[in-house]
């Protein structure tokens, strides 16, 4: 069994993954680091949300798992075919 596990906080973004055993895999993150100031939550929010896949990504490949790749249908092409 693998266990995967998410972590966000105000400023990082995280993955861990562990084993049945408790061997941890993997535990990648990525911090946001705002140019000047404190911690803008928007723009936080914004840097966590485009470094998710490429942590979670990251993580997958350090814990030797394959990602499954799945086309995804654009919405038009979902409507065109429900209308039919």
């Amino acid at each position: 069994m693998i266990c995967l596990g998410f972590e966000g906080t105000a400023h990082t973004f995280g993955v861990g993954i562990v084993n049945s055993d408790g061997e941890v895999l993997a535990n990648v993150s990525k911090a946001y680091e705002p140019e000047e100031g404190g911690i803008h939550p928007r723009e936080a929010a914004q840097a966590h949300s485009k470094n998710a896949r490429k942590v979670l990504d990251k993580g997958l490949k350090e814990a030797g798992i394959e990602r499954i790749k799945k086309k995804r249908k654009r919405l038009g092409q979902e409507k065109e075919r429900v209308r039919k």
